[in-house]
């Protein structure tokens, strides 16, 4: 579905800057299907093409942790001269960035990149084909200038190479996102593809090689302002002083150690694999952390939907993340999401993570608490608690 966009004229800035890239906040696809009861339906289908694709040898590569069923923040990009504008996912667990482009049938209820229109753009004749595990997203690469849209002006990186998706997966189609721009590192774009971000700073265009995300906890999420990413710096508008930095263990998604999880009698001290990965709205978690956290706040199974359910109103201690030599907690009302389920039952706000050496995945619900400070000129992630 096309999304709504509105802008406003603006100065395109060139010199080395700080720059507050607004983001909103939207219905995640889990809920959506839930309310309009196409869940269980959705799910068939996904298993179905996940059985698929583990039996099939791709020659795509997949750069993905996520399957973006938990969508909950987007924001507005330009590309091509005169601007052409896009609602996509800033993707902290990718690193490409794709749009919908003129010829893909499965996109007409999507903006759609012309190239024909801009006079800045310029064909790579390279094809490009990403993998997300079950789904897929190919087309033809292309350069162009490449804006990220704010309200007090817009950062215009040129010479970015980014995807026109001439087909996309069923995964995509019905979703509010018109594309992704990824924010991981260049190890693991497809054909060394220099990220969007990565290029701003090569060129010059960032004061820092750093940017910091803030989101807000606000539910019900109706398109309304939800956050912001700051390119350049750390958020001092938005966010505290940084509590710590840790060091990343590999430069190909913000991923770091993990030392210990616990809530209330649940305690389980050991060294997990974790990422901070945007386009997760809730916690990726091996299954016996989901079933012990679960059963020590008393949720029930639903075995309709695949989740833990607990009533809307309760309450429960803090879960506690050790990361270096610090404790972060998550607050219950950020683990309790309203997915329309009725009879006042809410989800628990955690999956179930398996493979991919990555075993701990802090999404919204934890960057909500803390804000991010994603530092890629020293390899290190930091956290500061939001004002």
């Amino acid at each position: 579905m096309k999304l709504f966009l509105t802008f406003f004229t603006f100065i395109s800035i060139t010199l080395a800057v700080v720059f507050e890239h607004q983001l909103f906040k939207v219905e995640s696809k889990r809920k959506r299907l839930i309310r309009q009861g196409k869940w269980k339906e959705y799910m068939k289908q996904k298993n179905f093409m996940r059985h698929n694709f583990k039996n099939q040898v791709l020659a795509s590569v997949s750069e993905s942790v996520n399957d973006y069923d938990d969508v909950e923040y987007l924001g507005n990009i330009s590309i091509g001269t005169p601007s052409q504008y896009f609602s996509v996912l800033f993707d902290t667990g990718s690193s490409n960035l794709w749009i919908p482009g003129n010829a893909c049938e499965e996109c007409l209820e999507k903006h759609q990149f012309n190239p024909s229109e801009s006079k800045t753009y310029i064909r790579t004749g390279k094809m490009f084909n990403i993998n997300y595990g079950y789904a897929s997203v190919s087309g033809i690469l292309g350069q162009d200038t490449v804006a990220f849209v704010g309200n007090n002006g817009k950062l215009s990186i040129p010479n970015t190479i980014f995807g026109r998706a001439h087909n996309i997966s069923w995964l995509f189609k019905d979703d509010i996102l018109d594309g992704i721009l990824g924010l991981a590192f260049p190890s693991i774009s497809i054909d060394g593809i220099l990220p969007p971000m990565f290029n701003a700073q090569k060129q010059g265009l960032l004061n820092k090689p750093i940017f910091t995300a803030y989101l807000q906890h606000i539910q019900p999420a109706n398109g309304e302002l939800g956050g912001s990413l700051t390119f350049g710096d750390i958020d001092t508008k938005n966010c505290g002083p940084v509590i710590a930095y840790e060091k990343l263990y590999s430069s190909t998604y913000w991923a770091f150690k993990l030392n210990k999880i616990s809530l209330g009698s649940f305690n389980i001290s050991k060294v997990f694999n974790a990422i901070s990965d945007t386009a997760i709205g809730i916690l990726g978690l091996p299954q016996y952390l989901v079933d012990g956290i679960a059963k020590t706040i008393g949720a029930k199974f639903n075995d309709e939907y695949k989740i833990y359910t607990v009533k809307c109103s309760q309450t429960f201690p803090d879960l506690n993340l050790t990361i270096g030599q610090h404790t972060y907690s998550i607050k219950s009302n950020k683990l309790v999401v309203d997915m329309d389920l009725g009879d006042n039952l809410c989800m628990v706000g955690m999956f179930s993570v398996s493979g991919m050496g990555i075993q701990v995945i802090l999404g919204n619900s934890f960057i909500q608490s803390y804000c991010n400070i994603y530092d890629f000129g020293n390899n290190q992630i930091g956290f500061a608690i939001p004002k």
